[in-house]
């Protein structure tokens, strides 16, 4: 019998095959072992093919990786200048032979001119000899395409007066003739035409020699028109400097402002901000878009500027035309047009309310177009090029805090959030030792410890009842302690005093019940809930309480208690009971106890169908504020219905805003679901034109979705202050004035839309109200809110009194009360460290 040579075995014939049969004994191998040997062959095969595939898949994402970086700075390099560069300005043309032996003439005899006036300093002349000026002349001089500039000028500075106030006019327009000073200060413009070499050392020539600012041009410009365009900031301090009128508008009444806006240059604006904003203010300015004096349309500066920047407003058929100065000179970048827009919001700059004179063209309301360039209903291609749209994007990033330009950015981040180093306590009026204790509270002010605590534990009743006092400070330089109702607060800035201060039988669990509004009066020393104290017009101060009436009532003569009936009667006269309203496919009949007003609602919603609730938007689109954030302006949106601020994340990262994890999973939205609370903001703090306002109770939200484009001031808003008061049209011929629910919300047609913020100091801050008309009816809203059966348990940070679902808190058993009941709430440990540390008496 046939031997396998693998196995050593003898077998019979039918285990080998007829050819290995036919092979010598040494290399015979039965099927068997061929077969073993094959499925060893395949397995280690598999195997390579396995890491071959892998290390292809490494490959493909490493190059996807690649690629994707490779987008990513390209985007960027887009981003720094959308627009394309124009070409290179042509070599100077030389003179011919004749114009020169006249320049040659001329300039030894202007050197000497130039001499003895005195050479201008700061302008590149400094320590020029006489051949040097000489050859800077020449150099200006030898361009055949200026000649209709050069020659006049060399007479001028030879002659001086008259001849240098002489009017010429470009070869190619005979009716246009102006001084040569506005000429010389649009030398960027030629420079990029005829590559004109003078500059500012020129017009220093110029106004040297006698030539005179106060001329104006046939359409009523003077050179300052000019030079804020096409020159630098030092020719515009020049003209400042030699007396140029800043207030001399065109022919269409407006002032440098446009032009000065129009390509904006960082540095002149910083100068124009600086000089004439006083007498030229740009919260005051307006720019006519439709040049029809019988029936003019305007916008502010801000919104001049949107139109401008995206080439939305055009006076040519082509709604693509970017401005000329940008085709002749070159495309600003990016970063400095959104810089230029933050610097005239931070001079006092604002987007116009709402333009009633056309509200269907979009040409006419750029806020809107910005504000919703992404908005899929929105078809932006057929009317903006893509550099446009990606412009409208950058700028809605700016203007709703979600990105700064590097240079505002680095302002930002230097921001450091401190109070005076005053080592005096403000109560005992003593330099604090050691031995004092000293504690800053989450407000960051500082006090002796014994001085806070014998505040904190003070009885209501004694000296301390001291209320809506407009002064902060006696006459005897002592600050006045003070408490609003039974709220204890910080003597300096009004906040909530920490709970760890005050005496320990305060239980700080609470249920929400009916009539209780979640925000931040929630500090109570004797246990009752502070919702249910109303607000109202008798909360604030005298001067508060006669501006409210002089909006409302027309008045403010009178004494306290008569102005205050008054308002109140006025506020109980109005209804708001009227006809049906179309919500969606629901008609609701308007009544008080059903309607409800949202201010950043797009379109009224019925929610409900048995006495269905309504939930009002207003009749030009969400409102939105302006509000500063570590002094940047952004745009808030105000909810009147969600209980706390929302800030999205975008927001969080490019202001630097530190945040707490601290979330609950008992939120809801106002429409059936759940809302995740991801993080609570540890403070926003921001300013709403001169108050400061600081709220910790804002939160970010997990998934923000498509709804939030701004920061949303929410209830605990409105409640950082004494009272408030919003003023909005809801339809064609009725508008409300409410304070979200806390008095009666009442109708009225003939009051301007806008809040007016009363503060806990004694401020009043009216604010108009600016309109982003909805170009997405389907945009969902942000609301926060808790279930309506109050079934959510609240509890209030006894360290930085932020007030949240207990879900979401750190509890802590009082085992220093007697109570067994008692128990304390912090949002963490770090707020938690800290109460107790004041609680030990800071040991």
């Amino acid at each position: 019998m046939p031997i396998c040579s693998e196995c050593s075995e003898e077998k019979t014939r039918d285990a080998f095959t007829k050819a290995q049969l036919r092979k010598p004994d040494a290399t015979r191998r039965c099927k068997q072992c061929i077969e073993t040997e094959g499925s060893q062959e395949a397995s280690a095969s598999s195997a390579r093919q396995e890491k071959i595939a892998r290390r292809r898949e490494e490959q493909h994402q490493k190059l996807t990786r690649e690629r994707m970086a490779m987008e990513e700075n390209k985007h960027l390099l887009e981003r720094a200048s959308l627009y394309q560069p124009p070409p290179p300005p042509p070599p100077p043309v030389p003179l011919s032979r004749e114009s020169k032996n006249q320049v040659f003439k001329l300039i030894p005899l202007a050197v000497q001119r130039i001499v003895r006036r005195g050479v201008p300093p700061g302008v590149g002349l400094d320590g020029f000899t006489d051949e040097q000026i000489g050859l800077r002349l020449w150099e200006v001089s030898n361009n055949e395409d200026m000649e209709w500039l050069i020659g006049p000028l060399l007479v001028g500075l030879v002659n001086g007066g008259a001849s240098m106030n002489a009017k010429i006019h470009l070869p190619s327009i005979q009716d246009f003739s102006e001084p040569i000073l506005m000429w010389l200060c649009q030398y960027r413009f030629y420079h990029a035409q005829f590559n004109y070499l003078g500059g500012d050392d020129m017009v220093a020539l110029a106004l040297a020699a006698g030539a005179d600012v106060s001329m104006r041009a046939s359409n009523g410009c003077n050179a300052l028109f000019f030079a804020v365009k096409y020159s630098s900031a030092k020719t515009v301090e020049m003209l400042f400097d030699a007396g140029i009128n800043v207030e001399d508008r065109d022919c269409w009444g407006q002032s440098i402002w446009r032009n000065a806006t129009e390509r904006p240059d960082l540095n002149i604006i910083k100068v124009l901000l600086k000089r004439c904003n006083s007498v030229l203010p740009v919260d005051k300015e307006t720019i006519p878009i439709n040049m029809d004096r019988d029936n003019p349309c305007v916008m502010t500066l801000a919104d001049h500027m949107l139109s401008v920047f995206i080439a939305l407003n055009s006076f040519s058929d082509n709604i693509s035309h970017i401005p000329i100065s940008w085709q002749v000179v070159g495309a600003p970048k990016v970063d400095d047009l959104a810089t230029a827009l933050v610097r005239v919001l931070q001079a006092g700059a604002r987007f116009s309310p709402t333009n009633l004179a056309n509200p269907e063209s979009l040409h006419y309301d750029p806020l809107a177009v910005v504000s919703h360039v992404d908005t899929p209903e929105l078809d932006l291609s057929s009317m903006l090029t893509q550099p446009q749209i990606d412009t409208a994007r950058v700028l809605r990033d700016v203007i709703y805090g979600h990105w700064l330009p590097d240079t505002i950015m680095k302002e930002v981040q230097s921001v450091q959030q401190s109070f005076a180093s005053d080592n005096t306590c403000p109560i005992c009026l003593t330099d604090m030792e050691p031995s004092d204790k000293p504690v800053t509270l989450y407000c960051g002010h500082t006090y002796c410890l014994e001085c806070i605590k014998a505040f904190g534990h003070a009885n209501l009743d004694g000296d301390l009842r001291l209320r809506l006092d407009t002064s902060s400070v006696d006459h005897n330089g002592r600050v006045n302690l003070r408490t609003e109702g039974t709220d204890k607060r910080c003597p300096i800035c009004r906040r909530l005093l920490c709970g760890d201060l005050l005496d320990l039988n305060n239980v700080k669990l609470r249920n929400i019940q009916a009539g209780m509004r979640l925000g931040i009066d929630r500090h109570e020393t004797d246990g009752r809930l502070s919702g249910t104290t109303r607000r109202g017009p008798h909360l604030l101060t005298d001067e508060q309480l006669r501006f409210e009436c002089s909006v409302v009532l027309g008045k403010s003569d009178g004494t306290r208690d008569s102005l205050q009936e008054e308002l109140l009667q006025t506020m109980k006269k109005t209804s708001l009971t009227g006809g049906p309203l179309t919500a969606g496919d629901q008609t609701v009949d308007i009544r008080e106890e059903n309607m409800k007003v949202e201010l950043s609602a797009s379109v009224t919603i019925a929610l409900g169908s048995d006495n269905a609730t309504l939930i009002q938007a207003p009749r030009w689109g969400p409102v939105v504020v302006p509000i500063q954030v570590k002094g940047v302006p952004i745009l808030a949106s105000l909810s009147l219905l969600s209980i706390f601020t929302v800030v999205p994340r975008s927001v969080v990262k490019t202001f630097g805003l530190k945040t707490k994890r601290v979330a609950s999973s008992q939120f809801v939205s106002i429409s059936p679901g759940k809302v995740r609370v991801a993080e609570v903001v540890e403070e926003f703090r921001f300013y709403l034109k001169d108050v400061e306002i600081c709220l910790n109770n804002a939160v970010v939200l997990k998934n923000e979705g498509v709804g939030l484009s701004s920061v949303q001031l929410g209830m605990d808003f409105f409640e950082s202050a004494l009272w408030t008061r919003c003023s909005v049209m809801l339809g064609e011929n009725y508008g409300v004035v409410t304070d979200g629910g806390y008095t009666k919300t009442t109708l009225s047609s003939n009051q301007p839309e806008e809040l007016r913020y009363y503060s806990r100091d004694g401020k009043i801050c009216q604010v108009p109200f600016i309109h982003v008309r909805e170009l997405s009816p389907t945009k969902s809203i942000p609301i926060i809110s808790l279930p309506g059966d109050h079934s959510a348990k609240c509890g209030e940070c006894q360290w930085c009194c932020r007030y949240f679902p207990c879900d979401g808190m750190l509890k802590y058993d009082d085992e220093s009360s007697q109570s067994s009941q008692d128990f304390r709430y912090y949002c963490d440990e770090d707020c938690k460290a800290k109460g107790m540390l004041v609680r030990t008496d800071g040991a």
